[in-house]
């Protein structure tokens, strides 16, 4: 009676939250440093249930035994997902767009404003710097290429479920249940670079100063970079979360069940390090949670030994906080984590912004919510199912727990000078490393934009005097690293044959799914599994 009372609440409690956060679900995600992808084998998840009902088989094919042991190797990607999916990580909306133009400060896209990533920014150089003071001559540095994104993911895998009926009627009474997937997973950008302008006075004469880079291929996995490279496929393999659930059988007839659980979650898995743009999570990304859910089922049709049912399972995962690190940039400006940055107004060198931009952060993803409608089809030993899921999740919640208040801040190596003639601007180098000039500072500088915007600047005498101005935790866009709310839909089939006629009943089945995101939150994906259960 309490485990009634307690779920029924608890279910209610989680479908109100689902509706209150139904409405915040966004149409279109971009900048985001951060992607988390579903948990596979969650409590009412189409691979944890399809084929797996097990109040169908009392008195058909268990012969009485009490407990059941089922392996389901399991596998599958995205599709058709790429644009959508490559749009979650690009810096800018335009439509499904998955392309980047990077240029340095005198490429053609500088200079007409089409430019998406200036690759100063990242370090790629194609002619020698000048001496400290001395003009920088943009038109010395005419590096531009067209960056393509087209993100998939592959996974594979084996989840394993021990079931045990404690009460002796298995008609009605207490069960519990262990399960623990393994899986390896595969992330790829595959970003390719088409490189329109090598660079150099000419455009095709690069000569690349050592410490820095021709392309951004290079650029974009350099070993300085601690967190964010990008850089081919990233894979990962470990064991999700360890689920173990006490539930309640409170009728199974003929014509109808109904039953009753509750589980907690306990992470395995390594938690994301964040080194890699796009990298593979497994479980619920580190979080404890604890979950709630019931199944009941009806026969809708029944004539010799043939039966219809129509089934719902519902579930509601609570996740705990957990710490980890995140990258975020500043506010307004998607990508501005990679930035360089001085470290402080004493700093020699600028320093890639993406390593200071990189903090541990707690994370509150709050709830999980699965809703599952099938049609089973039973003749004797065949059982086949169709069936539409529901997956939705809420908004993270992130707060930083490391300050950047007082002494990092976003770095200029020009100072900006003007001439008697309003329509003429020179720029003059300035060396990080020499300590006698003051840093320059351009804390609104963005990814694609750094001429056009002035250094730090304070003129209290009317005078123009340049300042070292820190950047402060209220310039961080903690959105930026958060992953938004999620709602998919997902249609699935399953098809298997109990043999009920061996000593040892047997159950084999496979089972397919197709995923549809509502937005480019989510991922397009197809699975397919194959269904094993032992019972004994």
């Amino acid at each position: 009676m309490i485990i009634k009372k307690f779920n029924i609440l608890f279910l209610q409690v989680l479908f109100a939250g689902l509706l209150a956060n139904v409405s915040t679900i966004q149409a279109i995600v971009y900048g985001k440093s951060f992607f988390v992808l579903p948990a596979f084998f969650r409590p009412a998840s189409p691979e944890q249930i399809a084929a797996l009902r097990y109040q169908l088989q009392v008195g058909e094919a268990s012969k009485g035994c009490h407990q059941q042991f089922t392996v389901t190797p399991f596998g599958g990607g995205s599709v058709n997902s790429s644009k959508h999916l490559a749009e979650y990580f690009l810096p800018y909306h335009a439509g499904n767009a998955k392309t980047l133009i990077a240029g340095e400060l005198g490429s053609q896209a500088v200079n007409n404003n089409s430019v998406n990533l200036i690759a100063k920014y990242f370090g790629v150089l194609t002619a020698p710097l000048p001496a400290d003071g001395d003009p920088y001559v943009t038109s010395d540095y005419t590096f531009q290429s067209t960056l393509t994104f087209e993100p998939q993911q592959t996974f594979a895998g084996v989840n394993f479920n021990y079931r045990f009926h404690l009460s002796r009627y298995l008609d009605k009474g207490f069960w519990i249940e262990l399960g623990l997937p393994l899986t390896h997973i595969t992330n790829n950008l595959n970003m390719t670079e088409v490189i329109e302008t090598a660079g150099g006075p000419t455009g095709n004469n690069p000569v690349v100063p050592a410490g820095y880079f021709g392309n951004m291929t290079d650029a974009l996995k350099q070993n300085a970079y601690s967190y964010g490279k990008i850089d081919g496929p990233v894979t990962k393999l470990g064991l999700g979360d360890l689920q173990f659930r006490v539930g309640y059988v409170y009728a199974d007839e003929s014509h109808y069940y109904l039953n009753t659980y509750l589980g907690i979650l306990v992470p395995v898995a390594s938690k994301p390090t964040n080194e890699f743009l796009f990298e593979p999570t497994i479980g619920s990304n580190g979080h404890f949670g604890g979950f709630s859910g019931a199944s009941v089922g009806v026969r809708i049709w029944s004539r010799c030994e043939r039966s219809i049912y129509w089934i719902l399972d519902t579930a509601g995962t609570l996740l705990f906080a957990t710490h980890q690190l995140r990258s975020i940039d500043l506010q307004g400006r998607p990508w501005s984590r990679y930035l360089p940055v001085f470290l402080s107004d004493a700093a020699t060198q600028m320093n890639p912004g993406i390593n200071s931009l990189t903090l541990p952060v707690e994370i509150v993803p709050d709830t999980v919510r699965d809703l599952n409608i099938a049609f089973v089809y039973k003749h004797e030993g065949l059982h086949a199912e169709f069936g539409y899921h529901f997956y939705g999740r809420s908004t993270e919640k992130i707060k930083t727990l490391h300050s950047i208040n007082g002494t990092l801040a976003v770095a200029s190596d020009l100072n900006t000078e003007f001439s008697y003639s309003p329509d003429t601007v020179s720029y003059i180098y300035q060396d990080p490393a020499d300590n006698q000039n003051t840093h320059n500072t351009k804390s609104y500088a963005s990814i694609n934009r750094y001429l056009q915007i002035n250094n730090d600047q304070s003129s209290p005498s009317g005078e123009f005097n340049l300042e070292y101005q820190p950047l402060t935790d209220a310039d961080l866009d903690l959105t930026s690293a958060a992953h938004p709310p999620v709602i998919s839909n997902v249609f699935y089939v399953a098809v298997g044959m109990h043999l009920s006629n061996t000593t040892t009943p047997f159950f084999i089945g496979l089972g397919a799914s197709y995923e549809l995101p509502d937005d480019n939150a989510g991922i397009n994906k197809m699975m397919a599994w194959l269904r094993m259960d032992l019972s004994f």
